[in-house]
Order: C-alpha cells, then structure tokens, then sequence
C-alpha cells in the first residue's frame, strides 16, 4: 500500500467520522429527519396507561410491539398520532393526539369500560332515589319502599346488589317520590291515595313509617342537620317528627316550595326568593323568581340550583352577591364534590366547576337525554336516551369519545357505587346492574 492511498483512506475516515459524529450525536439527543417536514426536529415521546392494563396500543393503525399499557414510547416525530387502545373483552379508545417536538404527551388513566349484559336484580319501580352517603337507593314499587344497596364493596364492604324491604304503606296508596335527608337515615315519601296527596317520614331502622299533618302542601329536609320542615298557605313550621308537635317560624300565603339550610331557610314566595333567618326572625329579598312549578333543589358552595318543572328550566342564584347569574334549559342535576356539579335538559350536559366562569358544554344530542350522572373519578359523564347507556369523556382534546354502554329502553335513573365499578339503572325492563371494571 502506497503512501497516496494510505494518505486517501486516512482522509477519507476523516471526514466520515466528521460527517457521522454529528448525526450519532444528535440520534442521541433525540433528533431525527422528518421527510414530511423536510428537516431535522427534535422527537416527542407519548406516556399511555389504562385501566386495567396490559391493552394493546396502536399508532395510525399499527401496532406498538415493544410493549403494552403502561408504556412510554419515544422518538416520536412531531405530528399528529391516530391512538387506539385495545383489550379483549372491553370497548376500544380511540383518540388523535399530537405530539410536539422535546415534549410529552400524556395519555394516562384510560378507563376502559368492560363489554358486559346488565344483570336484572329487580322489577321497575316509580320511585328512586340516592342516598347522599353514596350507599343505598331507595326504591318506591306502588306502596312497598325497598332499599338497595349499592356498597362498593371496600374496606370489607360486600359488594352492592342486594334489596331489602324497609317500608310497607296501606294498600291503595302509590309512591310517587322518595327523597333522603342529608345524612342518609331518613326518608320522606310523597305518595296519593284515592287521588289525595300524602306524605311519611321514615327512618331506616324503624319498623314502621309515620304519617305526616295532611295539613301541609309540603316538606323539605335542612340541608345540614336533616332536621324536617313543612309548609302550607299559613307559613312554615319546623316538625318534631318524635312527638309530631309543629312549631311555626314564619307566616306567609304564597309558598311554593322552601330548603332549610342550618338556620337559614330559602323561600319561594309569590314570584320573589326570599332568605329568612330562623335565630334573627328577619326575612330579606334576594332576587326576582318567577316560576310555575319551583323546586329549590340544592345549595353547592353558595350556589343555589332552582328548577322550574313546568318549563325544565334551571336558574342559579349566587348566595354570596344575593343575585342571579345564570339560567338554562335544564331539569336535573348531579353533584360530584363542593366544587364541580353537572345538570342537563332534554338535549344538552353542562358541566360547572366553580374555578371557572360559566357552566361548560360537554355535548348537544339529537335525542332526549333521560336521566344523567358522574362517574366517581370525574373523568366520564353517563347518560341515557330512549334506548341506550352511553359514556362521554370529559377530555377534549380533539373530539370527546361517546361509546354505547349498554341497550335497554328508558333508562330513568342512574347511579354509581363509590368506586365507580358497576353503574345501577331503572328502566322499562325493571332495576338492571351492570358491571363495567
């Protein structure tokens, strides 16, 4: 080997290390050329994790081999990536995400919800409703109460499911409505008899229910001490439910409907809400509320959510600044936590978390929306239409995924255990409950 050649080669390696040793480094580093682009980017990577996990993941249709949820895929280019996440046995997630240059993009905790028939536990009932401790629903069947118990089944609990009868009324008599107090140990039944409408206290561990003065045209539990309120065209009186004694706290001629809260009690009078202060006996304006059928429904955080049945539609009085804010088509309401509550109308789900401004549109349907509710980890909302169960994520980035839970006709109620695991129904085809983890 001559000296010019030795000289060449020697050259020559020479410039290839001069020419690889930049691109090794910026391989290294995470840079990689994007034809699509026509240059050198900076890679992304992608953190994806489900429940349950061990679910395949696929990019633009094909399949991540190098491993299943949870996983961290690297060296992405910057650009938008088709996700679906699958597993045997559950509903599919899919997603468009993008992914940008040195960053992450997080997909984590995807609740995929277990393809599964619901399981009939009981016959239809035309009363429901649940207890605010998240463990029970009372159930109303002509003139039967019957209890269910939707216990999660944690910290020892057995899991929900099973029904037990706590009340039996005369004969005759249909049970309209139920409504527990806030501590979950009572009940007030709305019933008529003979086409007359009458009301019972009962508590879950009495023997019997007791009926209540047909003198009042109603009665509403206080929303911190679950003591029991009344109301008739004469005023409003506590109830001593233990000797049935009355005591009158205010007179008034035009009560539509009343919420005891501590000692404070909201009332609708003629078309004005009015606020009387039990311990002061001082009764004040707070705002204009002309209604037909009102129903002062809940307080949430000095949020007052007011109902006109009649109309389904829903006001908001902010309690603070003593004015209302807001109104909307809306005839039901679910309360996740002192912060965030969702309400819907026939066609729309808003979602209001009070750190925001106003109320958030999470969708609008072409059908009649029946009956609503959270999923206990805040993440999805479940809600029917006439003939099916369907889920939306509160994720909006690109579009929120909306998948069919489960078919069924009317479905009027729904109700979570408190892990979130099986969700609890009322529909034409009696009480249904479906496991989804």
């Amino acid at each position: 080997m001559n000296l010019i050649f030795r000289r060449f080669v020697y050259i020559f390696f020479i410039i290839i290390f001069l020419l690889a040793a930049p691109a090794a480094v910026l391989y290294t580093m995470g840079y990689r050329y994007n034809f699509s682009a026509g240059r050198v980017q900076k890679t992304g990577l992608m953190k994806i994790t489900s429940v349950p996990k061990d679910a395949d993941i696929y990019l633009n249709g094909i399949k991540y081999e190098k491993s299943q949820t949870p996983a961290k895929i690297e060296y992405l280019l910057p650009g938008d990536y088709e996700i679906k996440i699958s597993k045997d046995g559950y509903h599919d997630w899919q997603k468009k995400l993008a992914v940008y240059e040195n960053g992450t993009t997080f997909a984590e905790k995807i609740i995929l919800w277990k393809k599964n028939q619901p399981e009939k536990i009981e016959a239809t009932t035309t009363a429901w409703s649940a207890s605010d401790d998240g463990n029970k629903v009372a159930l109303g069947q002509d003139n039967i109460v019957k209890i269910l118990n939707i216990s999660s089944g944690l910290l020892g609990e057995t899991e929900g499911g099973d029904i037990t009868k706590s009340a039996e009324l005369p004969e005759g008599t249909r049970i309209n409505k139920i409504s527990f107090s806030p501590n979950s140990k009572k009940i007030l039944i709305d019933s008529t008899v003979s086409g007359k409408k009458q009301y019972w206290l009962h508590a879950l561990d009495w023997q019997k229910p007791l009926q209540l003065p047909t003198t009042f045209s109603g009665f509403k539990f206080n929303q911190k001490d679950s003591e029991l309120y009344g109301f008739n065209t004469s005023g409003i009186f506590l109830i001593d439910s233990a000797r049935l004694a009355t005591k009158q706290l205010l007179r008034a001629n035009d009560i539509k409907d009343i919420l005891p809260d501590s000692d404070l009690i909201y009332l609708v009078n003629g078309k004005t809400l009015d606020i009387f202060e039990t311990t002061k006996n001082n009764r004040t304006n707070i705002e204009e509320l002309s209604c037909t059928d009102c129903r002062l429904e809940k307080i949430v955080s000095s949020k007052l959510f007011t109902f006109d049945d009649a109309y389904k539609k829903m006001s908001i009085i902010d309690l603070a600044r003593k004015k209302k804010t807001t109104s909307f088509e809306a005839k039901g309401i679910d309360v996740l936590n002192d912060n965030s509550v969702m309400f819907y109308g026939d066609w729309e789900i808003f979602v209001y978390d009070f750190d925001k401004e106003s109320p958030e549109l999470i969708t609008r349907m072409g059908e009649a929306v029946l009956a609503a509710c959270w999923h206990p980890k805040a993440r999805h909302l479940f809600f029917s239409t006439k003939d099916k169960i369907k889920v939306i994520e509160l994720d909006n980035r690109e579009l929120r995924n909306i998948i069919d839970i489960s078919e069924g006709k009317n479905h009027s109620s729904l109700r979570f255990d408190r892990i979130g695991n099986i969700l609890y129904s009322n529909s034409d085809n009696g009480i249904e409950k479906l496991k989804l983890q």
